[in-house]
């Protein structure tokens, strides 16, 4: 069986990171697993053969660009805040469908919008390949995200042989619009060779991909969390991003006069970052969407407690609060409040980490790529 994950790219971010672990994990005997990306940078993440790897790249010209989006935005225009995207992305479209045709592709698996949004066309050219798509983010937030083709994005929902969702909000939204919609939750994703933190540092970590797109990571509130924490506690930040979001961040914990108290130590993979979970007691997110949050689930894996924003993602990774902390965002002090009462409180950060480890375990890589592979040969029976 031939399997194909497309993604935007094969970079630093968590879907792109669970992407090449499902993958690499179905990736065996009886399976071959390839990539599409749409990006032309070389996979952050460890894929033994790099002849699995297709790197699009943008090949359009900048005069071709600005065309299109003018295009686009006319077309936005005189439908009344609709277009069809994949007038835009035939590149993207007429590639894939020469690498499933060249790699005799049985199962694709397509992750972004705008990569639903093809599917209806993609179906007409390849009648035997079966398509799973796989919601990484919130219902609300990729509805949100793809307003402007929601038709197109609909009726590839509609088509997909399968529809994978990360958690039961998600899934209950999809199941309305497509029957053979599932949950398979993302895999623990980090081995910490069952070590956890010993809970005894003033540091409290936070792990994210550094983005001021749409405010959805909430770097602007984790600085301002920062300023109400006490002298002795700080915040160690693992994660990058492009440079001008890095250059702003950087910008903004200067200005507030926080060289001291955040500690931003760029991206981290493997022992290093394994390492930089456990010397931190407690593990916060900030965000304000996440479908899942992979980082809160390695938080948890490592025996951190976890405090964090009500996001579709850690709503059920904590299930409504029984295996941790949910705060709103609009009161920031109570924010920086639990976190100094927690530290204060051995006997509540044990608990916590207590929870965090049993919750965890829902969550081994061996049963949910098992759910991967039933699901994908069950497509082709």
């Amino acid at each position: 069986m031939n399997v194909c994950f497309v993604a935007s790219s094969l970079g630093i971010g968590g879907l792109e990171r669970v992407v090449t672990l499902v993958g690499e994990s179905i990736n065996n005997k009886e399976n071959t697993v390839y990539y599409f990306s749409i990006d032309d940078k070389p996979p952050y993440w460890e894929i033994n053969d790099p002849d699995r790897i297709y790197l699009q790249g943008n090949k359009l010209s900048k005069y071709t660009q600005l065309i299109m989006k003018a295009s686009k935005s006319l077309e936005y225009i005189i439908r009344s805040g609709q277009f069809n995207i994949n007038h835009y992305q035939k590149v993207f479209i007429t590639n894939v469908i020469e690498y499933v045709n060249d790699k005799k592709i049985n199962v694709l698996v397509l992750t972004s919008a705008h990569q639903i949004a093809a599917i209806p066309i993609i179906k007409k050219e390849c009648k035997e390949l079966k398509i799973v798509a796989w919601i990484h983010q919130s219902h609300q937030a990729i509805v949100k995200n793809s307003k402007k083709f929601s038709q197109n994005f609909f009726n590839g929902i509609e088509l997909a042989d399968k529809v994978v969702c990360l958690t039961d909000a998600t899934t209950n939204y999809f199941s309305r619009i497509n029957k053979k919609t599932i949950k398979i939750y993302n895999p623990v994703s980090i081995d910490g060779r069952n070590r956890i933190s010993n809970l005894s540092s003033s540091n409290v970590s936070f792990v994210s991909r550094v983005s001021f797109e749409n405010g959805e990571k909430g770097l602007d509130l984790l600085i301002k969390l920062a300023k109400k924490l006490p002298q002795n506690i700080y915040i160690t930040i693992a994660g990058s991003g492009t440079r001008n979001d890095e250059k702003t961040f950087s910008q903004l914990i200067s200005k507030n006069g926080l060289q001291k108290k955040i500690i931003w130590q760029g991206a981290k993979q493997g022992e290093n970052l394994v390492k930089h979970y456990l010397d931190s007691t407690i593990f916060i997110s900030t965000s304000r969407t996440e479908g899942f949050s992979l980082v809160i689930l390695e938080a948890m894996s490592l025996g951190l407690p976890i405090i964090s924003s009500p996001t579709t993602g850690a709503r059920e990774l904590l299930r409504d609060g029984e295996y941790g902390i949910l705060t709103e965002l609009d009161d920031i002090g109570n924010f920086a409040k639990i976190i100094e009462e927690l530290m204060d409180d051995p006997s509540e950060l044990v608990k916590l980490q207590k929870l965090s480890l049993q919750r965890a375990q829902d969550f081994n890589k061996h049963n949910i790529v098992s759910q991967w592979i039933e699901m994908i040969t069950a497509l082709l029976l």
